[in-house]
């Protein structure tokens, strides 16, 4: 995940060299959006279908479908974090749950995961 760009780059991994190699740049912001934004979190789920990012400046999750062949991601849905400069966000154990922290404006956004879709 890039700070400045709101970029994830995918890249695969060659065991034997040792070496990354770029598969993938995908943004993170709604086409059109060009207002000043920055990256901040990014996890991806346990099973490894679904990658989620945080956008400071949009004020957004986004969601994206990992490619379980190709590496590549697909967006899905880009969600508001209800506050100002998420600075972070997590996933509980279960995974059905995804609270979102607020800096700016100093509060949580609890939501319902769909674990099978990622919405």
């Amino acid at each position: 995940m890039t700070e400045l760009s709101n970029e994830v780059i995918v890249c695969r991994f060659n065991e034997e060299l040792g070496e990354l190699s770029e598969l993938q740049i995908i943004p993170t912001l709604p086409e059109g959006y060009d207002d000043l934004s920055q990256g901040s979190a990014i996890h991806i789920t346990k099973d490894g279908k679904h990658v989620y990012v945080g956008n400071r400046g949009h004020d957004s999750i986004a969601t994206f479908l990992v490619n379980q062949y190709s590496g590549e991601l697909s967006p899905v849905e880009i969600i508001s974090t209800e506050g100002t400069w998420p600075r972070d966000f997590h996933l509980d154990p279960s995974e059905s749950v995804m609270v979102a922290s607020n800096q700016e404006t100093g509060n949580l956004t609890v939501y319902a995961r769909d674990i099978e879709t990622g919405n």
